[in-house]
């Protein structure tokens, strides 16, 4: 099962009510102190939905694209990047696992918000993921963490697909054990969504004060699990 969103859930998802954009705040507050290292370049956002990280990362000075097997989504991104006067071919439909780009053509590949597990073929895609990157580029990725007491994947969702997300995440758990068999090496793992929901939603607080706050956790309780965690991973030279 590959999942797959109905029109209006796109909409729903850039919205979002308050739960849904402090987890979409802290996984880029995550993400921020992620790519240190790596130089603006050309970036692939896989799953990009409404294009999020594709609008993020061209602030930050990536040539910056988007695939989608969905064509809601590329419709929905397409429109939010012409807002912010982006080149909308900079979204495509495309399978993941058969990717429409020429071999180590990106310098950063990005799939967040637990979008990794949404193909039934993780190991594919991957495979895919590696082909398109340099050597010696950057893959970042987030995946929910199930076990996670307070995990309550996005409000967003239906039930049916966070029972699905649930299954799927549990199934390839550890991933891990995904990433050896392309051949990426893993650097670096930071977690986010450290605390319970309702602790940051019970304050009128910005995003930001909850993410300069996730940094310090992250700092002085290394053996912290948040809802999310992020990878950074590096296709060998």
């Amino acid at each position: 099962m590959d999942i797959r969103y109905p029109e209006p859930w796109y909409e729903a998802y850039e919205r979002g009510n308050k739960s849904d954009n402090l987890v979409k705040a802290l996984e880029f507050g995550a993400f921020r102190e992620l790519p240190d290292s790596i130089d603006a370049g050309r970036s692939l956002d896989i799953g990009t939905a409404t294009g999020r990280y594709v609008r993020a990362l061209s602030k930050l000075g990536f040539d910056a694209y988007g695939v989608d097997h969905s064509q809601h989504a590329v419709n929905a991104a397409a429109r939010l990047l012409a807002q912010v006067d982006l080149d909308t071919d900079r979204i495509k439909r495309a399978d993941a696992r058969a990717l429409p780009f020429e071999d180590g053509c990106f310098d950063l590949v990005t799939c967040m918000m637990g979008t990794i597990v949404h193909s039934h073929d993780t190991r594919s895609m991957l495979r895919e993921i590696r082909r398109v990157l340099r050597s010696d580029g950057a893959f970042i990725f987030s995946i929910w963490r199930p076990e996670a007491v307070e995990c309550g994947f996005l409000s967003v969702n239906t039930p049916e697909i966070n029972r699905w997300l649930t299954h799927i995440c549990t199934e390839v758990h550890p991933i891990e054990s995904l990433l050896g068999e392309p051949g990426f090496s893993l650097v670096e793992i930071k977690e986010c969504v450290l605390a319970k929901r309702n602790i940051y939603l019970s304050t009128s607080s910005e995003c930001a004060v909850w993410q300069d706050f996730e940094v310090h956790l992250r700092a002085r309780h290394h053996g912290l699990q948040g809802e999310l965690g992020l990878y950074l991973c590096k296709k060998p030279r």
